[in-house]
Formats: structure tokens, sequence, C-alpha cells
């Protein structure tokens, strides 16, 4: 017979029930004893099952490597519908659905594609083999046999990509509009990339071994518009925050405060190169014929070709600025060494020690900005660079001058300029230069530099000097500290103002 106690003791032991089954699964429900059945053990219907199993998991691990796990190549399954390891083992694929026409050529969007370096073995920390990557909205891709499914992509070779931007598709992709390239300078730190930015349309040949290498045969190229950003060149923020980028005129640039209220945040630092139309040539897929360099496991690039209308802005600290100009400190190891602690401090001492870090910027930081009409080319394997004006023909119209120039330009002093016809940089590394205990690698540092023409003219604000001549020349022996700048030409001759 129910009597209210009763009732009371079958609600009770319910409600407790209850209550421990709750405390069980939020405890302990989730808790398997049992470990995943290894591979080997399993015993599928088809070997092949497995097989797809598991390259399936390593061209996912080898994408977020290359894009990261949050990246939409690895979040947006209904987007990046396949994803392919090719051939050669080097390479990865992740693109939406495909649309075959019977041929080799197949179009797919979007895109995204990484190819990787080899592996750098017991490395210093932080760094990592060389990864580059490229994404665009849409793109053409040419294999080496006909396509007719996405099991014959699986199989064939990419030989060629055309990558193409459409600004109207409906993604919520930020990279939309623009084909974007990476590259991570074999470094961990994503502060540390090369970044390149086009419309394109943007071409690239896949490197192939087994093909006859041609050293002027170009490997990425492209008529567009490009800006290039090497992330390691721009100026820290306070607290060291790596900025975005925003294209600036030269003009803009050099207007009184233009320096200082980047370096204070205010705005954004230019690119680190502008141009119209560039061309990439990568290191021989032989081994036999790679670079000394390339084969150390530095950069797969050889050789990178602006064509026009290029402005390089670089970022200096110290005395890497014009010869003969006045230098903030004499030498640049120790204010590196300096500001880097003075921007890590702020954590510990406040608002005061950003104080510091602003004026040791304001004080040291220079902006080294060359321009020309023409064309420009970079040596990896060299390190040397060389500007050129542009030929008779591409010459600017309405009489602007077809010059190459360079100026440099701070937040506390006047500018410097050097005007010639042909401007020749050398960067290379000399032999015994010291390194700095938080780098990586060994400080680059321009070792040379040859400025020549009908006439080569240096004007120096910051010491009230003006120099012209035929050949301008300076040698910085790094070694045991000291410069020397020669001018020679007929005629030549320096001057310095009266007032200073």
């Amino acid at each position: 017979m129910w009597t209210p106690r009763r009732i009371g003791l079958v609600l009770l032991g319910l409600t407790l029930a209850t209550f421990a089954y709750v405390g069980y699964s939020v405890a302990l429900g989730t808790i398997d004893g049992l470990p995943i059945l290894p591979d080997s053990y399993l015993v599928p219907a088809s070997g092949q099952q497995i097989v797809q199993n598991v390259k399936t998991s390593r061209t996912e691990r080898k994408l977020a490597e290359a894009f990261g796990q949050d990246s939409p190549e690895m979040i947006d399954g209904s987007t990046y519908k396949n994803k392919f390891d090719q051939k050669d083992g080097q390479s990865v694929l992740a693109f939406g659905p495909p649309n075959f026409d019977g041929s080799s050529i197949v179009t797919v969007s979007p895109i995204s594609f990484a190819q990787f370096g080899q592996s750098v073995g017991n490395s210093k920390p932080g760094v990592v083999r060389e990864i580059s990557t490229f994404h665009a909205d849409k793109a053409r891709l040419r294999f080496d046999r006909l396509v007719t499914s996405v099991q014959d992509i699986e199989k064939a070779k990419l030989m060629e990509i055309e990558l193409i931007s459409d600004a109207d598709l409906p993604t919520t992709d930020p990279r939309r509009g623009r084909i974007c390239i990476t590259n991570n300078q074999q470094s961990s730190d994503p502060d540390d990339e090369l970044r390149i930015r086009t419309v394109g349309p943007l071409f690239y040949r896949i490197p192939d071994e087994n093909a006859p290498y041609n050293p002027d045969v170009a490997h990425v190229w492209t008529a567009a518009a490009v800006e290039v950003v090497d992330r390691r060149n721009l100026p820290r923020m306070i607290r060291g925050v790596v900025p975005s980028v925003a294209l600036a005129r030269p003009e803009d640039l050099r207007r009184q405060f233009a320096i200082g209220d980047i370096l204070l945040g205010k705005s954004l630092p230019p690119p680190t190169i502008s141009a119209v139309g560039m061309m990439i040539y990568m290191q021989p897929s032989n081994p036999q014929l790679r670079s000394a360099k390339a084969k150390t496991g530095s950069a797969s690039v050889r050789e990178l070709k602006l064509l026009e209308k290029v402005q390089m802005n670089l970022w200096s600290t110290g005395d890497a600025g014009l010869p003969g100009a006045e230098t903030p400190t004499a030498d640049p190891a120790p204010t590196k060494l300096v500001a880097d602690h003075v921007l890590a401090m702020p954590a510990l001492l406040g608002s005061a020690v950003d104080g510091i870090g602003v004026a040791e910027k304001l004080r040291t930081k220079s902006l080294l900005m060359i321009e020309t009409p023409g064309s420009f080319l970079y040596n990896l394997d060299k390190n040397t660079a060389r500007f050129d004006i542009a030929p008779q023909a591409l010459a600017p119209p309405g009489g602007l001058p077809n010059i190459v120039t360079v100026t440099q330009l701070t937040a506390t002093k006047g500018q410097n300029n050097l005007f010639c016809t042909v401007l020749n940089l050398d960067f290379s590394e000399p032999s015994g230069a010291a390194r700095l205990p938080d780098e990586k690698s060994k400080p680059m540092v321009l070792r040379t530099l040859t400025a020549t023409g009908p006439q080569v003219y240096l004007s120096l604000e910051s010491n009230g000097l003006t120099a012209q001549g035929t050949e301008l020349r300076y040698d910085r022996d790094t070694l045991v500290g000291r410069s020397v700048t020669t001018l020679r030409g007929n005629p030549a001759y320096a001057k310095r103002d009266s007032s200073e």
C-alpha cells in the first residue's frame, strides 16, 4: 500500500540515482580505459581502405603545418573537399569542386597549394624546413596526363598552375580578391614570413628534376602589380607587435612627420617592395645542379626580378644608411640589443619604459627608400641587388626623371638623397662576422654600394654635404669597423654647407 512515507522514499531514491548518474557522466564518462587499436592490428575488408585513411591523415597534417590548424583549409571542409599529396612528396593540394573539360587541365575554386623544402634535421630552436604556400580564389591546374576524375588527379603529376583572383566570389575568406604567396624563411615565427600579394593572374611552373634546367626560364611570373612584405624588416611597435602595411607614395613618406608617425604607430608602414611585374627563378630540382648555398638548406629561390615601377622600403638601425651620412650610433649591434631589451620590459615597468623604447626607436631607426621606373634584380645566392632605370621606350612620360633615387628618412634629422643611373648593392656576409645571441643567422649588413651614371649626385642634409661625380662606391669592412667612400668622375666635386 502506497503511503506518503513510501512515496517519499521512492522519490528520494530516484533523485539520488539521477545525481549519481549525472556525476559519473561528467567526471568519468569521457574516460575510455581501452587504448586506440594500432593500425597494424586492423583487419579491414580491403587493404586499400587503410592506405587511404593513413594518406588523408598525412595530407591534413601537412596542410596544418603549412597553413595553420585554424586555417580555412583545415576547418572549412565543405569548401576544401579535395585534399591530396602530390607524387613528389614535397607538395600538397586543397581545393573545391573541380571542373573537368576532358583534357589535362582542371579548373578549381578555391585553391591552396603548399611546397615543402628538405628537412633541416637537428637545427637550432625556431628553425624549420622551408615552406611556400599559394592561395587563390580560382585556378587552372595542368597535369602531365589526361584527368577526368578526382581519382585521376590523385595519380597525375601537377605541372603548372594559373592562379586567378575573383573579388566577387561569395566567401568570407579574408584572402578573397587577391593571390597570396607566403614563405616562412625557415622560421617557426609567423612574424618572420615573406608575403607576396597580387591580383594576378599569376603563373607557377612546378620545378621538374626530369626536365633540362634552363636558368633563363622563370618558375613564377605575373605582369600585374605586386606587393612584397618581409615581416622581419618591418619596424616593431611597442611591446614587439608587427604591424600591418599600407601602400604609400614616396612624396607622402618624405613629409616632415611621416617616419615619426609610423614609428609611433599613428600610421602603417609601407610594404617592403611594390612593383609592376614579377619573375621568380627557383633553384634546380636536381641536387647536383643546386648552388652551394642552396645545398646547405637555405631558400630554394635563386633570383627575384621586378620589371618596372619599383619602390623598395628598408628599415635600418645604426649605420646602415647612405655613404657619408651621420649615424645615430657607432655600433648597431649594441643598439639592437638595447632596443630589444627595452621593448621587452614594459610588462614589468609599464608605460615609463614604453617611453624609453619609443625614444630609442625615434633616435636609431631610419627608412631607406629606393625608387626606379625601371627594374630590380636580387640574387639570393650572392646576396646582391641591382636597380636599373627604364629603357628609353618605357621611360616615364611627361618629362618625369628616369633615374634611380635613394632616400634615407629619419624621424629626428633631415633626409639624405642619392641619384644615379645604376645602383648595385652587396649584402654578402663576411666570414667571421659576429652573430648576435638571439639571432638565427648572421646579421645581414650592406657591405658595398656602387652608384654609376653620367651624373651621380649625393646630398646629405644630416651634415650639409653635397657631392657629384660619375661613380660613387661605398665599402664597409665589418670586421675592423670602418668604412670608405670613394667618389670618382670628371668633373667631381664635394662641398659642405657653411651653416653646419
